[in-house]
């Protein structure tokens, strides 16, 4: 009799958590957002519904929200189209630079080390090098309009 009475207790239990559960089903195949005058609506992949209202011309379906986010993870890409010449490369005393735009930064030396601030304006410019030791220099520039670009020439 307390075999019985045990395995009644445990067939009630086993029903009671399979009881409650929710009938799930897929509203979208796909995850975005829709804007209608003052509504705003974002939906995500394989969203369960739990439930749903509708009327004639609306149909809202709730659920449990999964987190959808738009990341970008790639690189930004733009249009570099600048002109920047130096020359002569290698050079002894000066460096001549023409450039459609103006440029500002710095000249670094082989091991990135700061020996010089320079400022370019459109056109022609020059930098006088004399006091540089022979070896290998960057323009570590920046344009007017924030492009960064990085030169590397040679005094001899």
């Amino acid at each position: 009799m307390k075999r019985l009475l045990y395995v009644f207790i445990g067939l009630c239990f086993v029903s009671a958590l399979t009881a409650q559960s929710l009938d799930r089903s897929v509203v979208s195949s796909g995850g975005g957002s829709v804007y209608l005058a003052s509504i705003a609506l974002d939906y995500t992949i394989g969203e369960p519904a739990v439930g749903d209202f509708s009327t004639s011309t609306v149909l809202l379906t709730q659920g449990f929200d999964q987190g959808y986010k738009k990341t970008n993870v790639g690189v930004e890409v733009f249009d570099n189209k600048q002109t920047l010449r130096v020359y002569p490369n290698p050079a002894v005393t000066t460096i001549s630079i023409e450039s459609d735009k103006n440029y500002s930064g710095s000249v670094l030396n082989a091991q990135g080390q700061e020996v010089m601030k320079a400022t370019f304006l459109k056109g022609s410019s020059m930098l006088n090098i004399s006091e540089l030791a022979a070896g290998v220099y960057f323009l570590s520039l920046v344009s007017s309009d924030n492009i960064p670009l990085n030169v590397r020439w040679v005094k001899n």
